[in-house]
């Protein structure tokens, strides 16, 4: 008999991420990631308030940036 780990998610977002998960060497990349989210506002509030506010969108609609 298998056991399931994580329950299969049939709505919402494909992808999640438990950041407690995440091996060492990513948690570290995660955290020293230079170009974070911040950085993609202040490039999308440049270009207009439409741009910004999709990349909000889409920054905030996950846990992690990456994704």
């Amino acid at each position: 008999m298998q056991t399931i780990a994580h329950q299969r998610r049939h709505t919402g977002s494909r992808y999640v991420t438990n950041l407690g998960h995440m091996p060492p060497h990513h948690r570290h990349q995660h955290q020293a990631n230079h170009f974070d989210g911040a950085q993609y506002c202040m490039w999308a509030k440049n270009i207009g308030g439409q741009t910004y506010a999709v990349i909000d969108h889409l920054l905030s609609s996950q846990i992690a940036e990456e994704q």
